[in-house]
């Protein structure tokens, strides 16, 4: 598994878009854990906000789905948590794909809202 290091390193390596999304969220065996707010995403990973308070901890597994503006529906996606800072209620997540096929599906739309201007700074 990819180490906390490479995945800030990946933030840098893909670039990430903002994006205010809704996201439903699942644990790695496919339970429907609740929603959040999609916050960002890149080609490697994605941040999103959550009033979840179970199944969210550094190094798990959940898998996410959550429909692109003017691009593909994507459905349960693995995904590794890599950051969960508490909130009041819930949890600010960073999570890294698990699967290759998401940089595929997700480069096309990336790199369309970058080229519009619309990167999230660094």
């Amino acid at each position: 598994m990819p180490d906390e290091k490479n995945f800030i390193l990946d933030r840098r390596r893909f670039p990430r878009v903002d994006v205010i999304l809704e996201i439903a969220v699942f644990s790695s065996q496919r339970t429907l854990l609740g929603t959040g707010e999609l916050k960002n995403i890149s080609a490697s990973g994605l941040k999103f906000k959550t009033g979840v308070d179970r199944g969210i901890s550094k190094g798990g597994d959940i898998i996410v789905s959550f429909t692109l503006p003017d691009g593909p529906a994507i459905e349960k996606l693995h995904c590794e948590i890599k950051t969960a800072q508490k909130l009041e209620k819930g949890y600010f997540v960073g999570a890294r794909f698990s699967q290759l096929k998401a940089i595929d599906m997700l480069r096309d739309y990336i790199e369309k809202k970058i080229n519009s201007g619309k990167k999230t700074p660094e």
